[in-house]
């Protein structure tokens, strides 16, 4: 992993260096600049507060002559103008001075107003990653790196995932289609790591709820559903066991890399939160071809259309198992 200053000329858009013949771009983009001054800027929060100061200070100065209060009152707007006019413009700069690059072995940050910096993150050094969905379209996607690679906190910002100061996470911040950018990341990923997922960790854009309370999906708009828990053999099969009957009613059998590390994402966020494993998760398909696996205890949940028929057909499968059904992996999963 490595980062370059200020770079006057660019072989191409973003990229500090011509890519090599077996590299190519799958993807470039930029944040948003209107989602990135409400969300990274908090240009919305700041205008709330000086509203409520404006107020504060009209209500305080009641009984004030007129020509007193409008005076005093309008320089205070124009000073909150002002400076939310200022902060707007820094997340327009920051926005237009941004781009990111995924190309099949790396993403490739170029940020900086003043002072530009690019930052390549090789897939291979990447652990994981989570989407945050915001509006129009838009999200944000962070980027957890293997250790002991570590970028400051100061250095990404704002294209860091907040708050994480420990362990910074570089963010593609307010990118628009974050969904489909997000399954682009993880077919690049599984390509590069073609065996990383029988030992540690796979790439999943998982929607980081961890704000949120747990929900149930609604159900008006279900094909079917399932509880079910997951519980690993000693032969290395996943045994999937009906929650309501407590029978194993299907086995997966071989690599299943894909599903390996989806359930270990929604068990590591339980063995973080201190809960149980004895509790199933939900998997539900929906009438616009949605197919969910949800953890009803955290309320994470993963969008497992998103990776592809490949992939989901391995959950997709357990919708009609019988008293016992077998799947074996056809070879890796990609």
């Amino acid at each position: 992993m490595s980062h370059q200053h200020e770079h006057e000329f660019e072989a191409a858009p973003g990229l500090p260096e011509a890519l090599p013949a077996d590299e190519k771009i799958l993807w470039q983009g930029a944040p948003d600049w209107r989602q990135l001054a409400v969300h990274a800027f908090h240009v919305r929060k700041v205008a709330i507060y000086f509203a409520c100061m404006i107020g504060l200070q009209a209500a305080l100065m009641q009984g004030q002559p007129i020509q007193v209060l409008l005076p005093s009152v309008m320089t205070s707007t124009m000073l909150a103008l002002t400076a939310l006019g200022m902060l707007t413009a820094v997340a327009w700069f920051a926005a237009h001075t941004c781009l990111y690059t995924l190309t099949n072995k790396r993403m490739v940050m170029r940020v900086g107003i003043v002072l530009t910096m690019t930052f390549n993150l090789p897939l291979v050094r990447i652990a994981g990653a989570a989407i945050r969905p915001r509006a129009r379209g838009c999200g944000d996607i962070a980027l957890q790196i293997k250790e002991p690679d570590r970028i400051a906190y100061l250095h990404l910002w704002p294209h860091a995932r907040a708050w994480q100061l420990k362990n910074p996470q570089p963010s593609l911040r307010c990118v628009r289609g974050a969904q489909q950018l997000g399954q682009t990341i993880a077919q690049a990923w599984q390509h590069a790591n073609p065996s990383a997922a029988l030992v540690t960790v796979v790439l999943l854009a998982v929607a980081w709820q961890r704000q949120q309370p747990a929900m149930t999906e609604p159900a008006v708009d279900l094909r079917w559903q399932r509880m079910l828990r997951f519980e690993d053999r000693p032969n290395g099969d996943i045994a999937v066991i009906d929650a309501s009957s407590g029978q194993e009613t299907a086995r997966l059998r071989g690599e299943h890399g894909f599903a390996r590390g989806a359930l270990r994402t929604l068990a590591r966020e339980r063995l973080r939160r201190q809960l149980g494993p004895q509790e199933p998760f939900e998997l539900s398909a929906h009438l616009d071809g949605k197919l969910v696996l949800r953890d009803p205890l955290t309320g994470e949940r993963i969008h497992l259309e998103a990776f592809g028929p490949s992939n989901v057909a391995v959950f997709a499968q357990l919708q009609n198992t019988g008293s016992h059904s077998s799947f074996t992996s056809p070879g890796a999963s990609k």
